[in-house]
């Protein structure tokens, strides 16, 4: 076994594609193959799963995966070393980054470290922090940076610096409402993290609160597919050169649409989609059920309080109710109580609804409710049936639209990119397996079925 094999299995394994592997290594895709073969051979194992679909790891290729990185970060480290000492370097220190590290703060560190020692040589490596901590403990890396609290035997870990967690929202998002947003809070609503691989620990600590939240794909991935696959974009990206190099904010606009949507789409995404909008329905229909239910009961009560000599004790004014629900809610004790109070003492009790009207008001709320996304990528991809590819073409459409000269974007009104290099755009974007490409035919039929309807 030779270390070319290492790394054209590396390559492969990491890209999960042969013609990508290739590109990336700046070779043929057979003799890559023979490579892969050869090793296999060698080892007397089935490294990968291959179909006409895609490739996959076996388990042992997900072992040797581990092995060959360690193998070639060591002599990627000896020829580092032999450089950094025949240019005047008299040591080094290898940094370890993992959990998504914050590049101004790590800008700060590095020109610190320099400053103290000017003579070290500085190499980083991002690497998910699983392997992290292998590597300093397999003395690959000097030191590590991560956002984990996990701490393994024989390594120390304290604090270099803190930073609050944020969130970016949408202007009119509702947990705006908040000054601070409580974590549990976020439970439900999708995230745009950074790339799994990399923010694990981030990801496994958030799932205290909501073990399904959805973490949408980072776009990283997806910005590297448009960049190396230019052959198959040459067109693609003249087209949009022609169209829209005068306007530089409406090409950023449209690529930002392309990498959003792209990072949106996925099966399981989107049936998760669709499961909650279901899901919502009948969590409706069940409030107009159970409140008209409700609504009979305080009815009941009200005429057996009336009837019967007895009295429960319970709310039986509307501000009795609203009171006892705002609680310690100090913003409505310091600017609606009084008022509620002087209201209550100036109407007395014919004047305001009861119990079960308001209840009675929550079921034909309910039961009158009616559905609909909030934003134009959920729009289109949930009113089909199933998942498909489809509905990145659907939801693309819909976003470019929004973001229209008529609908006050910076897109030209008359914009509108070919069906081939949207085809193009969507294999590179969505990283389509052979039986998946859509071709311009497919794009040509899509957009006619949509102005139909």
């Amino acid at each position: 076994m030779e270390l070319r094999h290492l790394r054209c299995f590396v390559a492969v394994a990491e890209e999960l594609h042969f013609a990508r592997a290739a590109e990336r290594l700046h070779m043929e895709q057979s003799p890559l193959s023979r490579t892969i073969k050869d090793l296999e051979y060698r080892l007397g194992v089935q490294l990968f799963e291959r179909t006409t679909r895609r490739t996959r790891l076996t388990w042992a290729g997900t072992v040797l995966l581990q092995e060959a990185r360690r193998v070639i970060a060591v002599v990627e480290q000896a020829k580092a070393s032999v450089k950094g000492a025949a240019s005047g370097y008299r040591g080094q220190l290898r940094i370890a980054l993992s959990d998504g590290v914050p590049q101004s703060r790590l800008a700060s560190l590095l020109a610190l470290c320099r400053e103290e020692d000017p003579d070290i040589e500085i190499f980083l490596r991002e690497v998910p922090s699983a392997m992290q901590t292998r590597g300093l403990l397999d003395d690959l890396f000097d030191v590590g940076l991560s956002q984990t609290t996990y701490q393994a035997d024989g390594l120390l870990a304290v604090p270099v610096w803190h930073d609050p967690l944020v969130v970016a929202l949408p202007a009119r998002h509702q947990l705006l409402a908040h000054r601070e947003i409580p974590l549990e809070e976020l439970a439900g609503h999708p995230l745009v993290l950074c790339e799994p691989q990399v923010c694990e620990n981030i990801l496994i600590g958030e799932k205290r609160y909501n073990t399904e939240r959805s973490i949408l794909r980072s776009e990283n991935a997806i910005i590297d597919r448009l960049l190396t696959r230019g052959l198959e974009l040459k067109s693609a990206y003249g087209e949009l050169y022609e169209k829209l190099h005068s306007r530089p904010p409406a090409l950023r606009v449209l690529l930002g649409l392309l990498l959003s949507t792209a990072a949106f789409w996925s099966p399981e995404k989107i049936a998760k989609s669709r499961d909650r909008r279901d899901e919502l329905i009948e969590t409706n229909r069940q409030i107009g059920r159970k409140a008209a239910e409700l609504a009979q009961l305080l009815e009941q009560r009200t005429w057996l309080h009336e009837t019967s000599g007895f009295s429960s004790r319970t709310h039986y004014h509307v501000c009795d109710v609203i009171e006892a629900a705002a609680g310690n809610h100090s913003l409505f004790n310091a600017y609606v109580k009084d008022r509620l109070d002087a209201l209550c003492g100036q109407f007395d009790l014919k004047y305001w609804p009861s119990p079960d009207q308001l209840v009675r008001a929550l079921a034909a709320d309910a039961n009158s409710a009616t559905l609909e996304a909030t934003d134009p990528l959920t729009r289109a991809a949930s009113t089909g049936t199933r998942p498909s590819r489809t509905d990145f073409f659907k939801a693309l459409f819909a976003a470019v639209e929004e973001k229209s000269a008529q609908s006050g974007g910076p897109l030209p009104d008359d914009f509108r990119l070919s069906d081939g290099v949207l085809a193009s755009l969507a294999n590179c974007a969505l990283d389509l397996g052979p039986d998946e490409f859509a071709d311009s035919t497919y794009v040509k039929r899509l957009r006619q079925r949509l102005r139909d309807k």
